[in-house]
């Protein structure tokens, strides 16, 4: 998994009293509370498919898992985002990124923590050269971030 690994960029807090978004730890002790996390989050999610958690496992298994962003509060996951390359057809010969699952404990949820952490992927997406980035999901939460229907 290609992950950030800079120490300066280890932590870095959205807004006072929300949650601290970070990458994925490299060593594999976040793997479990992201697939708890994101099963939860979605389990009263109409349009979910019940696979959130095994697509970001199948991505990490196939070393897929471009970038992977929690955010943790009071020590405890309560977010998590992914990205990973994808191809489009045809080829543009661009760096493309899709984005998700984008995964917030109902707790958390309407509090800004989903949007911190798309905020933070998208930053990264930019600062190391993407293309674009591509992601299934409702139109009206996503246009806020630039995204439209395609």
């Amino acid at each position: 998994m290609n992950t950030i690994t800079d120490a300066t960029s280890a932590t870095v807090p959205t807004r006072q009293g929300l949650p601290v978004i970070r990458p994925e730890r490299v060593d594999g002790s976040d793997i479990g509370a992201i697939r708890a996390l994101t099963a939860e989050a979605f389990a009263k999610v109409e349009h979910a498919s019940g696979t959130e958690a095994k697509i970001i496992d199948a991505l990490r298994d196939a070393g897929e898992l471009r970038y992977s962003l929690v955010a943790v509060h009071a020590g405890r996951i309560v977010g998590h985002v992914a990205a990973s390359r994808v191809t489009l057809d045809p080829p543009d010969g661009g760096w493309w990124y899709g984005i998700g699952p984008l995964s917030v404990h109902p707790d958390f949820q309407g509090q800004g923590t989903g949007s911190g952490l798309m905020r933070a992927l998208l930053d990264l997406l930019i600062v190391y050269g993407a293309t674009g980035a591509v992601l299934l999901g409702d139109p009206s939460l996503y246009a806020r971030f630039g995204f439209a229907p395609r």
